[in-house]
């Protein structure tokens, strides 16, 4: 439909849906349609150069689901969603997943006594169809159950006492069927086909992807075809609790000949977008022995459940060496304290006490091969690293994080990302976590950072940085930052940036530039396939299950020396190839 012959009716005024309040912003419009309907509009004919008396009338609504039941006054919520088969519907709750299922309600609508609606082992185990779908029902039944009801054209308190007792679909009367003709219409609402098709096709497509996060073949989904006893080989192993793999879901190697073939495929102007844009892959490596070390260090000195075991050990190595200094101290636990750890998990669980499962999984440290990324949003914002900056008019590297420094004293710690990795510790549930591996610039005062006298702006030396041993932080921990130069007639740049906070925005867009992947929304220890983004700054271990933290570390320092270096190479089964959607 063309621009020219389209006007704007009406505007719904926010911040909130209307709801079931439609009806009242509806009032005008209802009122004009009903004036062109009986009395009509004067109207200049161009062709025969006369005038007529034009009248109209609305045909249809064209909407998406949630909006029909805005418009028609039929709740599409619950197990009498569906506006055809109304109380007759067969939907029932899946016992697992929580969400209501209409699976095995198609065959009625099969041709009278179908070969299929006789057939117990194709569908729901065990259940034939004995009758055929329900008639379509005229706009005039329609219209006498609402007033044999008594719903009123508003939703009100009469309107909610109706709902409750009599138990059906409707909610109200639609001001719609004001209209005189409305219950003579034999459609009188639509479905917006794209939104159905854009809805179906995420769901298939990120499911054969097997996109974490957003496909439907999950454990509760599993766990829910062993209840309705269908799908036998898709069971998980009841010894090992594992999940087969569907024949749905595409290997990795097919995923990627797919998002190579989506990126490369090409449309006439106006008929596609830029899905090369969308189409990135996640880049595997394997972690070195140093960044193992400091990654697995950092990870259990920066666990608030773990907080405990770090001060036996602190206590510890101040008894044995009195007088340590606290930059000592902090340099013997960034050695050491991994391996004491792992050694100390392994010696109290051989002497029979209690130790959760999630510490025995983290306490051996994460898996060498991780997943980086090029782009990543979390905390309201967006960053990218210093390689996918550097021919960026944007700057999405800056990163500021509170931390103490070895005197305990607060401080504010100010880099750039040079490295995004999402680490993984062995067993499940599933536990990811996504680091940012940074370059810091030093945070003494006057030598790497310093506050400007006159204008109380902080500013960092470019040339000064920290040692390369503390490069990680938690992506949940960082707030961003924009580095800018000072304004200078001289050739030489001044070595001091000026640092500009930015503030956290409610919605950050996907990332979507060339050659970028969109990582997946993950929490900071992500326990299910279904997390998104939250602020975090822990792991979610649970603190009931910790094991005794008055155990010491004795006997456990003299292995430090035999247990460091040796771990073994461990691989990460997820190996997704990913695809970013809008």
């Amino acid at each position: 439909m063309k621009d020219e012959v389209m006007f704007l009716s009406l505007i719904a005024p926010g911040p909130s849906n209307p709801k079931d309040k439609l009806d009242v912003f509806l009032q005008p419009l209802i009122f004009e349609l009903q004036e062109l309907w009986y009395d009509g509009a004067a109207t200049y004919d161009i062709h025969s150069q006369t005038n007529f008396t034009m009248r109209a009338a609305l045909m249809w609504t064209i909407s998406d689901f949630p909006a029909y039941a805005m418009l028609s006054g039929w709740s599409t919520a619950g197990k009498q969603a569906c506006p055809y088969c109304m109380s007759d519907s067969e939907a029932f709750t899946l016992v697992h997943s929580g969400k209501t299922s209409w699976f095995d309600n198609h065959r009625k609508f099969l041709p009278d006594y179908h070969r299929l609606w006789r057939k117990k082992n194709m569908f729901i185990r065990g259940r034939i169809v004995l009758h055929p779908a329900p008639a379509i029902r005229t706009g005039t039944e329609l219209l006498n159950d609402i007033e044999d009801y008594g719903f009123l054209p508003s939703y009100d308190v009469q309107n909610r006492e109706i709902c409750h007792l009599a138990r059906c679909g409707w909610r109200r009367r639609s001001i719609l069927w004001e209209l005189t003709y409305w219950l003579t219409n034999l459609i009188r609402h639509n479905l917006d086909v794209m939104h159905i098709e854009k809805n179906i096709f995420d769901n298939v497509f990120n499911t054969i992807m097997n996109v974490p996060g957003r496909t439907k073949d999950n454990a509760k989904s599993r766990a829910d075809l062993v209840e309705m006893r269908i799908r036998t080989e898709l069971h998980p192993d009841v010894s090992t609790g594992r999940h087969p793999k569907a024949s749905y879901t595409l290997e990795r190697s097919a995923r990627e000949v797919l998002c190579r073939w989506l990126k490369d495929v090409r449309f006439s102007d106006g008929y596609a977008s830029n899905m090369s844009r969308h189409i990135g892959s996640k880049r595997l490596r394997l972690l070195s022995n140093e960044e193992y070390h400091v990654v697995a260090t950092y990870v259990l000195l920066n666990c608030v459940e773990l907080k405990s075991y770090v001060s036996i050990y602190e206590d510890q190595i101040r008894a044995e060496i009195p007088g340590i200094s606290n930059q000592d101290l902090d340099s013997n636990i960034q050695a050491n304290y991994f391996g004491c750890f792992k050694s100390y998990i392994r010696a109290i669980e051989q002497q029979g006490e209690f130790v959760s499962e999630q510490i025995k999984q983290v306490a051996p440290g994460p898996m060498r091969k991780v997943n980086t990324y090029r782009g990543y949003c979390i905390n309201g914002f967006k960053f990218y690293t210093v390689h996918d900056t550097t021919f960026k008019a944007t700057d999405n590297l800056g990163v500021q994080v509170r931390g103490h420094s070895s005197d305990d004293v607060q401080t504010e710690y100010y880099g750039f990302i040079e490295e995004i990795i999402e680490i993984e510790y062995p067993g499940l549930p599933l536990k990811k976590t996504v680091i940012f591996k940074c370059c810091w610039y030093n945070p003494h005062p006057r030598l790497g950072t310093r506050v400007h006298r006159k204008y109380k702006i902080v500013e960092v030396n470019r040339t000064r940085h920290l040692p390369r041993n503390e490069l990680f932080v938690f992506a949940t921990q960082a707030s961003q930052v924009v580095f800018l130069q000072y304004p200078t007639s001289g050739r030489t740049p001044s070595a001091w940036l000026y640092v500009s906070g930015l503030r956290q925005r409610a919605y950050v867009a996907d990332i979507v530039t060339d050659n970028n992947v969109q990582t997946d929304a993950t929490s900071a220890f992500q326990n299910n396939e279904s997390q998104v983004h939250e602020v975090e700054t822990q792991f979610l271990l649970n603190s009931e299950n910790l094991v005794d933290a008055t155990v010491n570390f004795d006997d456990e320092l003299d292995a430090l020396s035999t247990d460091s270096g040796t771990e073994d190479v461990q691989e990460s089964s997820d190996e997704n190839f990913e695809v970013e959607s809008d």
